[in-house]
Formats: C-alpha cells, structure tokens, sequence
C-alpha cells in the first residue's frame, strides 16, 4: 500500500458517493461508502506512520482520522 492506493480509494469514494438521492437506499450504500471510508483512513494511517511524515503532521492525520471515525 503506499500513497497510490490512498488516492485510488479517494477516486472510489468520489465516485460512489454521486447519486440519485431520488434512489438512494441506506442499507445498501451505506456499508459500501463506510469501507470506502476505512480505506482512506488505513492510507492515512499508514502515511502517518512513514519515517519521513514529520511529528507534528503525524499527530494531526491522527487526530483528524479519528474525527471521521466518529
């Protein structure tokens, strides 16, 4: 995984979260957005914990992660 498949899952996301609210049905669009969701998050988290991500950046992607979790 790497910064490749991070965007990957923000183009999924943007993709999947344009439709008809005419049509939309929670039950099945919801779980598939919420494991969209996780996708970036696993992204971001593993950008967090790269060598090279400066502490202070670290403890924001952190911080911020857990906010959407919420």
């Amino acid at each position: 995984e790497g910064p490749g498949e991070l965007a990957a899952a923000l183009d999924e996301l943007d993709r999947k979260i344009i439709m008809d609210p005419l049509t939309f049905n929670e039950v099945r669009s919801r779980p598939s957005l919420e494991e969209r969701v996780e996708s970036i998050i696993s992204g971001a988290a593993l950008m967090a914990d790269s060598s090279c991500t400066r502490d202070d950046r670290r403890e924001r992607i952190v911080q911020e992660c857990n906010a959407v979790r919420q």
